[in-house]
């Protein structure tokens, strides 16, 4: 008998030390994700740059991987574009792009501008040269939280910042496969300048949120976002025949606040004109401008420019971008014409789709989290850490 008490005590123990040490693994640390890399395209049309790697490197050609040469740095050397191909200082490599591949990070520097990462130099037909930075996406966030949103802003507001960046990044480098880079460097894309750039309070957001994404039905979004949306955001099908629940734009009481929220633009007619030939538009002097179309959010469809043989009917859109975006902040305002000159008062600065920065701003200053203001500007999405999406290349 007392062995068989023996027996079941000892058995117990085996199988109590088996459930801690189950618990234990499952409670333990998340093993890391793969490391899904970005490639930013950082220099176009360049006719030639300056380059210096601290560290050993690897140059590789552009589309084989084939390894070229190994050297232990490299000091600034000017890079410029050849009838065969490229040459990096004295040396000449007859290809239509080589990789730069340092072995420790932050080795690099493009006209004197640190980055993480690797660089790929590609030589275009028209002989100039282009400059793509890969790297780590949350490396390549370092860069983007703080050039998109305040460093000094709260802590729940760069996470959110951090998350639209990654989810919108993440996006184009699945639908980017095909191309030589997936993302830019400048508003076209995300604002992202590199080292020089990088801050601790926006790299902790971004660590803090590390692998967070937004999805929709299953599958990850442009997010989109805006500096001020002007008290609703813009339905992504206005601008880009995007439909989806999360780009569908929806009212923000929050960024009226912001001293940005409203804006005055005086722009002489003849200006105006002579921006529209410029790109390619044929009219004759401007007699009015009109606007038509408005929609839900308060934005203008149409501009319609009256001119002495005819009228030009153009997207809103499009004629903001055209006669400059820094003037013009947002298609939502009141357009009178007076003494030869359009008068401009509107509301918000951006596209206006996603979320609202300012927005997300105050919202944190009055309280809310992280996934709230995500919520809010992004219905219907969900917030997940997925992780089939950091698989590498």
């Amino acid at each position: 008998m007392r062995n068989k008490r023996c027996w079941a005590i000892g058995l117990l123990f085996l199988l109590l030390l088996s459930l801690v040490c189950l618990l234990a693994f499952g409670m333990g640390p998340r093993p890391p994700a793969i490391p899904h890399y970005i490639r930013v395209l950082i220099i176009k049309n360049a006719d030639s740059l300056d380059i210096k790697i601290k560290r050993p490197y690897k140059v590789k050609a552009l589309y084989t991987d084939e390894l070229i040469d190994e050297r232990p740095s490299l000091p600034a050397t000017r890079a410029c574009p050849t009838l065969a191909g490229l040459k990096l200082g004295e040396n000449e490599y007859k290809l239509a792009g080589v990789k730069l591949e340092p072995c420790r990070e932050k080795s690099i520097f493009i006209n004197g501008c640190p980055y993480r990462g690797s660089i790929t130099l590609i030589r275009a037909p028209n002989q100039t040269l282009s400059v793509v930075n890969t790297l780590d996406i949350e490396g390549y966030l370092y860069g983007v939280v703080p050039s998109e949103m305040p460093a000094s802003w709260s802590r729940e507001a760069l996470k959110a910042q951090a998350v639209a960046a990654r989810t919108y990044a993440l996006y184009h480098c699945l639908v980017r496969r095909k191309f030589d880079y997936d993302v830019t460097c400048d508003t076209r894309s995300q604002t992202y300048k590199g080292l020089k750039s990088e801050a601790h309070r926006t790299n902790r957001a971004v660590d803090s949120t590390r692998g967070m994404v937004l999805t929709y039905r299953g599958k990850i979004f442009p997010a989109f976002y805006a500096t001020v949306c002007g008290g609703h955001t813009e339905n992504s099908r206005q601008l880009w025949n995007i439909e989806m629940e999360p780009l569908e734009g929806v009212k923000c009481p929050f960024c009226r606040g912001s001293s940005l929220f409203r804006w005055e633009a005086h722009i002489p007619l003849v200006e105006i004109q002579k921006k529209l030939s410029d790109k390619g538009y044929d009219l004759d002097e401007i007699e009015s401008i009109r606007t038509a179309g408005i929609n839900e959010s308060g934005r203008w469809q149409q501009i319609k420019v009256a001119h002495y043989t005819g009228e030009l009917i153009i997207p809103a859109h499009k004629f903001r971008y055209i006669i400059g975006p820094e003037a013009i902040r947002s298609t939502k305002f009141i357009l009178t014409v007076k003494d030869s000159t359009a008068h401009f008062r509107g509301k918000g600065w951006g596209h206006g789709v996603g979320m609202c920065q300012w927005g997300a701003y105050i919202m944190a200053k009055e309280g809310y989290g992280m996934k709230e203001m995500l919520r809010h500007y992004y219905p219907g999405s969900r917030l997940s850490r997925k992780t089939k999406y950091y698989e590498s290349r």
